[in-house]
């Protein structure tokens, strides 16, 4: 089945407002997820294209072992803002391209994609339809630093680096509020399903 006679769908939403929760959900129910997360992970593996031509670039550091310092780059993304751009236009046409190719080997007649920086990335067009996952910050916040780990510090930096809820929202077709139990989370996400089915 050709990307042409599927629904691509795309999951954003600022961090931490549980974009991860609306996949889970999905799979569960038999529908394919990529996670974009997890791609540019891979990417960034010694020996794979987005590893080779950021080192070519000179634009990591790498560990001991030849890895690239993960750390290091993500402090330098948030500190220097000549850094930013250069690796994600990098990485950015490497994940559009992956993305495009998985699509495109699936049966399905729905497809997710979640894009955590879908509109930063320009990535919008590759999709049918976009639903942005919503929370308030200050549960956001609790997320971050209970369950990832973050400091107040660097949670707060990340969420000011995104582009605002409300501008997501405006340009999603559809919005999931995840604010309270997983179980509403989970009715508003069939709600939706039964709409794109349609």
């Amino acid at each position: 089945m050709s990307t042409l006679s599927k629904k691509k769908i795309a999951i954003t939403g600022t961090i931490g407002s549980g974009k991860s929760q609306v996949s889970k959900h999905l799979i569960e129910l038999g529908y394919p997820v990529l996670d974009l997360d997890k791609v540019n992970a891979s990417l960034l593996e010694k020996g794979n294209r987005g590893y080779e031509q950021l080192c070519a670039a000179k634009l990591v550091q790498l560990d001991a072992q030849g890895q690239i310092d993960k750390k290091e780059l993500a402090h330098r993304l948030f500190s220097d803002p000549s850094v930013k751009p250069q690796v994600e236009s990098i990485l950015h046409s490497l994940l559009y391209q992956e993305c495009l190719e998985w699509m495109d080997c699936q049966p399905s007649s729905l497809v997710f994609v979640e894009v955590p920086l879908l509109f930063e990335g320009n990535f919008q067009d590759a999709f049918d339809r976009i639903w942005c996952v919503v929370t308030s910050e200050k549960i956001a916040l609790d997320r971050l630093m209970n369950d990832r780990g973050f400091t107040k510090e660097d949670a707060l930096a990340r969420m000011a680096s995104q582009m605002s809820a409300k501008e997501k929202m405006e340009r999603s077709h559809v919005v999931l509020y995840n604010e309270d139990s997983l179980e509403n989370l989970n009715v508003q996400i069939n709600m939706a399903l039964e709409k794109e089915k349609k």
